[in-house]
């Protein structure tokens, strides 16, 4: 799924933030923020009907948890890669993760955001993912 959005892109120090809506369908109630610390650990926090939490770092399975109006979850979380060019005036980040139940493999996800900056005088301004 490709989404083209306007976000809140906010870098302060080592730390990165991305907050977006998830457009149409289901899921455009929810609002997702994904967050880089200067650790290379990757957060995706999600609000809305289909809120989750999720934490994913190298060499470290986590537990996410997931809320949905069926009912609430827990899968595993284990970081595949991690790439990085993000700073003052937006970049770019990948990271793909792979989701599991009882260590048997769910999903494998790519996720990848590209961040222009609408106005270069204020890195915290509204850009185009």
């Amino acid at each position: 799924m490709k989404i083209a959005t306007v976000a809140q892109y906010k870098y302060t120090g080592g730390k990165q933030s991305v907050t977006f809506e998830e457009g149409d369908g289901e899921f455009g109630q929810c609002k997702t923020t994904v967050t880089v610390d200067e650790n290379r650990i990757v957060t995706v926090e999600r609000d809305g009907p289909y809120s989750a939490f999720i934490t994913a770092q190298k060499n470290k399975r986590n537990i996410s948890q997931h809320n949905t109006p069926f009912g609430s979850f827990s899968l595993g979380i284990s970081l595949k890669h991690f790439d990085s060019t993000l700073n003052e005036t937006g970049g770019a980040l990948s990271f793909g993760y792979i989701t599991d139940s009882d260590l048997s493999v769910i999903s494998d996800i790519d996720f990848r955001l590209k961040i222009k900056l609408k106005s270069s005088e204020n890195p915290s301004s509204i850009i185009n993912i």
